[in-house]
């Protein structure tokens, strides 16, 4: 596995590092003047998630005393109108996709509709206005993108010369 910022770090002071991107993200789009509408998004793409990895990790080492699941969450808060929930959707499905072994459009599907039930039943979508049909078609358009995104390509001349 290659190296990461987090490794040597405890769980805690990982997801305190990786929370922290969101208040760097609001403060540079304040010093470069983003549109406020846009700025309120910046928070609300994790709403309240639970980082799982590290909170997993934390389950593992410590299991006495007992790990608070409110310390590994993003402080919020969880998104407020359509636009937010689907960003909070793709930019979970973006980063999930990268450690796909088979990037086929049945392991998108599964994918995609994965990321979307665990934040509804975390609770995510409950402060935004979003039904099932908004969801059906944010999945569609999400599973069609990474199909897109992935699908192999022929070599073209030039990159055959540089890797000859």
């Amino acid at each position: 596995m290659s190296p990461t910022p987090y490794d040597g770090l405890s769980p805690k002071e990982s997801v305190s590092r990786i929370v922290k991107h969101v208040n760097g993200g609001v403060r540079l789009a304040a010093e470069f003047r983003i549109p406020k509408m846009v700025v309120e998004l910046i928070p609300q793409h994790h709403g309240t998630q639970l980082v799982e990895y590290f909170y997993d990790k934390a389950l593992k080492e410590n299991p006495e005393p007992p790990v608070r699941e409110i310390d590994f969450r993003y402080p919020g808060p969880k998104p407020q109108n359509l636009e937010a929930a689907i960003l909070m959707i793709a930019d979970a499905v973006e980063a999930a996709s990268r450690t796909l072994k088979e990037p086929v459009r049945a392991t998108f599907d599964k994918l995609v509709r994965m990321i979307i039930v665990k934040r509804i039943a975390d609770g995510q979508f409950s402060e935004c206005d979003v039904d099932t049909r908004e969801i059906e078609k944010i999945a569609a358009a999400l599973v069609d993108c990474l199909e897109a995104m992935f699908h192999s390509r022929i070599r073209y001349p030039w990159q055959k010369r540089q890797t000859a």
